[in-house]
């Protein structure tokens, strides 16, 4: 209760602009320590029995994460320190000091899947959009989840999102979050940085900072430790061949084709003349399960150019 009080009372003091430069020190490390933060709002609910709740779609987590993206932007000197935050003080001092949280405290309900079955896991949702889980993945979402259409993932998901223009569907991995109205895209956090990419229809994928829409084989990767997003063109279903026997294409050059070698057996094609990278494969496809020994023997046979595995490049050269 003390740090309840304490905490009460330095909000108070920021929306007041009468904090000092100390004080909003003790704010900050106080948003960064997770069990004060617990304790923080736990006591908050057992102080009030509320009138009203808050949108479905404004969760404990949403707030912490706002505010700890505040924290680590703060630059540019004292005033501007304290002008970012008084929309925060505004916020939880009105929240908490006149219980418009939540009816009652409670702990949301959610629904967790996991995935350790060592395939892929196809998942109907209460919306009926389908997600397949990779292994070694979970997804979280609320038991309200056709009036409340957010899920947390860990690992690797495709999404083949039901439309619903009054719930828009969103996916929260770590900081960032990609929302959708209907439509189909791939998210994978099971390597260092966050990589979305985008099937069919318009994907925003956002944080506290920056906004980026996403069309169709537009692919977007985030560095949750840099904080930088980088936005690259790619050909979707090279992300999403583990949810499908096969993956075809009308037509896809050599050069596109590169980037599917790297992800699907961690090599790369070494050209030795640039022009190569141009050769188109018309009625192409590849399989799920094809070995890279398979692929290369099939590219070989219908296509003037030639393909060597060497060590763990693959070497194109003109056809002989």
């Amino acid at each position: 209760m003390q740090h309840t009080e304490r905490i009460d009372y330095l909000l108070r003091r920021l929306k007041n602009e009468k904090i000092t430069q100390e004080e909003l020190g003790e704010l900050k490390h106080f948003f960064k320590d997770e069990s004060l933060t617990d304790h923080y709002f736990k006591d908050s609910y057992d102080n009030f029995s509320g009138e009203y709740r808050i949108g479905s779609d404004y969760s404990r987590e949403m707030v912490w994460e706002d505010i700890a993206s505040k924290i680590d932007k703060r630059e540019g000197g004292w005033g501007k320190a304290l002008n970012a935050w008084k929309w925060l003080a505004a916020v939880l001092v009105a929240f908490i000091g006149s219980a418009v949280f939540f009816n009652s405290y409670h702990t949301p309900h959610y629904i967790t899947v996991e995935n350790s079955s060592g395939k892929l896991r196809e998942i109907r949702l209460p919306d009926s959009s389908l997600v397949f889980l990779n292994s070694g993945s979970a997804l979280r979402y609320y038991t309200d989840f056709k009036s409340n259409r957010e899920l947390f993932l860990e690992g690797e998901g495709f999404f083949n999102v039901t439309r619903d223009t009054m719930h828009p569907f969103s996916v929260r991995t770590g900081e960032i979050v990609t929302r959708v109205l209907g439509t189909s895209f791939n998210i994978d956090t099971k390597d260092s940085v966050i990589k979305v990419v985008v099937n069919t229809g318009l994907v925003r994928v956002f944080n506290s900072e920056q906004s980026y829409k996403l069309n169709p084989d537009e692919m977007i990767e985030y560095d949750p430790y840099s904080r930088v997003f980088r936005e690259n063109r790619t050909r979707a279903p090279f992300h999403n061949l583990w949810t499908v026997e096969k993956a075809s294409f009308a037509s896809v050059s050599l050069g596109e084709l590169s980037e599917a070698f790297e992800l699907l057996y961690d090599t790369r094609l070494v050209f030795e003349e640039e022009s190569l990278k141009d050769k188109q494969l018309y009625s192409f496809f590849i399989l799920r399960n094809e070995s890279v020994h398979d692929l290369v023997d099939r590219i070989n046979y219908i296509n003037e150019v030639q393909l060597k595995i060497r060590a763990n490049d693959i070497i194109v050269q003109p056809k002989q």
